[in-house]
């Protein structure tokens, strides 16, 4: 596939966020290629957004569209080797679950290899800045993440101590694409000025905002391994309507169905969209917020129309959802 044809395929169910989707899908074409054998560099990535702003469903669709083997971690839980938590090698234990569970329905039995060209995405990035959290080891995590993304073979074994019976593999991880993600709150350049990722009318150059990275507490060696910084578009109200009437896997069209399925037809009019766009902006959290209004607002007329077959319809007007309540109609 082509990464037009593979944004396209991103259309159909991410609003908004043309760069990160357009960044995303050469990565993916890439990826694709060399998974059938093409000698084509990896491309490792950090998505820079509020919460809510779509980074991991982005990934998530990724891996699940074009049937990419990925390993998702938290970097609040990675810790070096010989602290408590997550060892970075685990993470790579997990991709290789993945590749095995993905490769069975194709009959590919090569899952090593279907590993060696997936995805690993680590949450939370931001938290594991060395200079602001050295009790929880970072700078040994950023050290282990630096020589996966620059490519090693990685003995899984013990986690590299050798041992006389090996029971895990030896993972290569030259093409394995690395996507990182954080809101990375206080971002500031050499001079404190605050920066903001959101901000369009505050313009930073590439070179600056990776400064800025190694002053928030990254290695220089790290930053240098990234080949793309995408700021993720703040969630306007705009965008979260479009959210919920246009994507492909819009909350909405579940309750849609639900009440279909139950014989009633759910309506929303026009300005319900916006009162619920503009509570998701105010709770923070985008458009991982909708789906907790709608639940609020659909609590109470599930209760009281499932199973009802005098009841026909369900409707949610702008004063409704200002309520926070959903209207049922006979």
């Amino acid at each position: 596939m082509t990464p037009i044809e593979i944004k396209q395929k991103f259309d159909q169910y991410i609003e908004g966020q043309d760069e990160a989707k357009k960044t995303l899908s050469l990565i993916c074409a890439s990826l694709l290629k060399r998974r059938e054998g093409a000698h084509i560099p990896k491309q490792n990535v950090l998505l820079i957004g509020d919460s809510g702003t779509g980074k991991s469903y982005l990934i998530h669709v990724m891996s699940r569209l074009f049937d990419i083997p990925m390993a998702v971690s938290d970097a609040t839980r990675l810790t070096g080797a010989g602290y408590n938590g997550e060892d970075t090698d685990e993470v790579l234990e997990r991709l290789i679950i993945d590749a095995r569970t993905k490769s069975r329905p194709r009959g590919d039995l090569d899952y090593l290899k279907a590993a060696e060209n997936g995805m690993v995405f680590i949450d939370e990035f931001d938290k594991i800045a060395g200079k602001r959290f050295l009790e929880r080891s970072d700078e040994m995590v950023q050290a282990e993440l630096l020589k996966m993304t620059e490519g090693a073979e990685i003995d899984l074994n013990n986690h590299g101590i050798p041992a006389i019976t090996r029971a895990k593999p030896v993972l290569d991880t030259r093409n394995i694409t690395f996507v990182f993600a954080g809101a990375f709150m206080g971002l500031h350049r050499k001079n404190n000025v605050l920066f903001s990722p959101f901000n369009s009318d505050y313009s930073i150059v590439n070179s600056e905002l990776r400064e800025a990275l190694i002053e928030y507490g990254f290695t220089h060696e790290l930053v240098g391994r990234i080949t793309d910084i995408v700021r993720m578009e703040p969630m306007s109200a705009d965008l979260l309507v479009k959210i919920m009437k246009d994507s492909k896997e819009s909350v909405l069209k579940e309750y849609e169905e639900m009440f279909r399925e139950d014989g009633k037809t759910l309506i929303i009019e026009e300005g319900a969209y916006k009162v619920i766009a503009e509570k998701a902006i105010k709770d923070g959290s985008g458009a991982r917020a909708i789906k907790n209004i709608l639940s609020q607002i659909f609590k109470d007329a599930m209760f009281r129309s499932l199973g009802d077959p005098t009841v026909k319809a369900v409707r949610i007007t702008a004063q409704s959802a200002e309520k926070g309540t959903a209207e049922i109609g006979f």
